[in-house]
């Protein structure tokens, strides 16, 4: 996986929320379910600071580990490279 991925995977027995930050954008993850999350421009060099609590992990995308480039256009795809929608628990 590119270093300018983000892969994330569901390995509990309940449903999981990865939000993305700045917008606060939510993606629901089942169990055993895997996203992946990248920036929409290629080539960037991203870092995903990421904070977890109890059934939710939050994530940030920093160009080049620096907060104040915060990136605002990325997307979350899924195992099969499908884009996900946000606010969706299947």
């Amino acid at each position: 996986m590119a270093r300018n991925t983000l892969p994330v995977e569901n390995l509990g027995t309940s449903p999981l929320c990865l939000f993305v930050e700045p917008y606060g954008e939510d993606y629901w993850l089942t169990p055993g379910e895997a996203f992946t999350v990248m920036p929409d421009l290629e080539g960037i060099d991203v870092w995903f600071p990421t904070y977890v609590s109890q059934d939710c992990i939050a994530v940030w995308i920093y160009e080049d580990g620096d907060p104040a480039q915060v990136v605002l256009d990325y997307k979350v795809v899924d195992a099969m490279r499908f884009p996900r929608s946000s606010g969706v628990a299947d």
